[in-house]
């Protein structure tokens, strides 16, 4: 079964001179029309959390970040609250900047040791043995790239308790950070009563950052949605297409037709 688990996705537009004037209808009309779990207001920055605490939309002078975590709700949540900032803020020139998704493949039915090994032989490409050292386990940092977007993902075989560990803390990823004024994700300990769904045992784990996506350019609150949707259709594409490198017995396989 595929899971996503953490959806960021940062827009960027031209900074508002007129930011804290705005501010302030935004607030009121927030107030009015949209009943968050969590608020934030200073200065330069308004933050609201829409159906649970981890679905947030982050607003300021230059830009703005929409995040969905390990709860699940869907981005399009935030809609009606974006109707709001494309009315009163009026940005311009507003262009998404980075996606980051990170997701999984359930692979039931396996043993974790069998895959890593399977992953770090089949995929990684490393001998069984190699100076008297046997493979374990391996991942793969991928650049992926089109006429329409330019991606980094990487990918490889995790077990419940270090898809907690990466999730918990995203600067164990070997993804190339801080271009296009990426943020990383914030370092969050967690335990597994804390996660609403259920860890899978045994997973092909993915994270996925676009750092380059023609057609970024949004005008309006559906506009972001549409894009957002794209964003993590390819993110799900990637990870399932992955994962069928992989049977339900631990082995690598090589699809008909695949190209890699």
């Amino acid at each position: 079964m595929y899971e996503r688990w953490v959806s960021i996705h940062a827009f960027r537009w031209t900074p508002i001179l007129t930011f804290t004037r705005r501010h302030l209808a935004l607030l009121d009309w927030l107030e009015e029309n949209v009943q968050p779990v969590a608020f934030l207001d200073e200065p330069q920055t308004i933050g609201i959390a829409i159906g649970a605490s981890d679905l947030r939309l982050t607003v300021s002078r230059a830009g703005m970040t929409i995040e969905s975590g390990l709860s699940g709700l869907p981005v399009n949540r935030v809609v009606p609250a974006l109707e709001g900032v494309f009315d009163l803020l009026q940005p311009k020139a507003t262009i998404l900047t980075v996606s980051n998704v990170v997701s999984t493949r359930e692979l039931p039915g396996t043993d974790y040791d069998e895959m890593r090994r399977a992953f770090a032989i089949d995929v990684a490409g490393v001998p069984s043995e190699v100076a008297e050292l046997s493979a374990l386990d391996g991942s793969s940092l991928v650049d992926l790239e089109s006429d329409q977007q330019s991606a980094q993902v990487e990918w490889g075989i995790v077990e419940a308790d270090e898809l907690l560990m990466r999730l918990s803390n995203p600067k164990v990823s070997r993804i190339v950070r801080g271009r296009s004024g990426e943020e990383p994700r914030p370092k969050r300990q967690l335990v597994r009563s804390q996660i609403p769904r259920s860890l899978p045992e045994v997973s092909v784990f993915a994270e996925l950052v676009i750092t380059r996506l023609a057609g970024g350019a949004v005008t309006d609150a559906q506009s972001v949605s549409d894009i957002i949707e794209k964003v993590e259709d390819t993110a799900k594409t990637v990870t399932l297409s992955f994962a069928d490198r992989f049977d339900t017995t631990g082995n690598a396989v090589s699809k008909e037709g695949a190209t890699w």
